[in-house]
C-alpha cells in the first residue's frame, strides 16, 4: 500500500470530495481525514493507493493544486506515519 499525505485542507472538504478527486488517478483503497485541535488550523488527510505508479502520478499531479481555495501540499507519507 502507497499512503499519501495531503495537508493544508480547508474545512469544506470532505472524505467524499477528496476520494473523488484522488480516484481519478487510480484506486483509491482508503482515506483518513484529521481534524486540527484549533479552528484555525487546516486539516489534512491521509490516502491509500495500492498501485505505486497511480500513488506516484497522484502526488506529482496534485502537489501544489488549488482544492476548495487552498493549494494543497501533497507527498508520500513517512513510513509508519
Amino acid at each position: 500500500m502507497h499512503t499519501i499525505s495531503i495537508s493544508n485542507l480547508g474545512n469544506g472538504v470532505t472524505h467524499d470530495s477528496l476520494a473523488a478527486v484522488f480516484s481519478t488517478y487510480g484506486y483509491v483503497h482508503t482515506s483518513v481525514m484529521v481534524a486540527g485541535t484549533l479552528p484555525e488550523e487546516k486539516r489534512m488527510a491521509f490516502v491509500d493507493m495500492p498501485n505505486e505508479q497511480e500513488a506516484c502520478r497522484a502526488v506529482e499531479q496534485l502537489n501544489g493544486c488549488i482544492i476548495d481555495g487552498h493549494a494543497v501540499e501533497v507527498k508520500k507519507a513517512a513510513p509508519g506515519y
